[in-house]
């Protein structure tokens, strides 16, 4: 079955938990408890930093600063905490919607989207859609 759509927490939690998926906020803070021993800081009430979202094989996550793990996100619930590190609470930015779904369109196109095989779409921010277009036609794909 080909893959409609870059995937994001969502499409994980239902592959891990079925019917009784976390939102989240709650998977957050249940797995920085289990990692970090201690549960989450309250979420600053000041403005958070940003970090951009990615795409990497077909899903959807954003990159810790401080300690290069990597989270998958949602469009949902932007706001997140590194559960390795622990470091901040931030917000994760996605690209505009048309955007967004630009970046979605032209990685759908590209062969191994199926099932748990996405190694052919990735996207980084300031990467633009017309280089993905033009990856895309170099390897033959319309």
């Amino acid at each position: 079955m080909l893959q409609d759509h870059i995937h994001i927490y969502e499409d994980l939690g239902r592959k891990v938990a079925g019917r009784n998926q976390l939102a989240f906020r709650d998977f957050i803070r249940s797995l920085y408890q289990k990692r970090q021993g201690q549960p989450p800081p309250p979420v600053p009430t000041t403005p958070l930093p940003q970090y951009q979202a990615r795409v990497n094989w077909g899903r959807w996550i954003v990159d810790c600063p401080y300690c290069n793990s990597a989270l998958d996100v949602t469009i949902s619930d932007t706001t997140a905490i590194c559960v390795v590190c622990g470091t901040e609470w931030f917000e994760v930015v996605f690209p505009p919607p048309q955007q967004k779904q630009a970046i979605e369109r032209a990685l759908l196109k590209r062969p191994g989207n199926r099932a748990k095989v996405f190694k052919n779409s990735n996207w980084t921010p300031g990467e633009t859609i017309a280089k993905l277009e033009a990856e895309n036609k170099e390897q033959g794909i319309d």
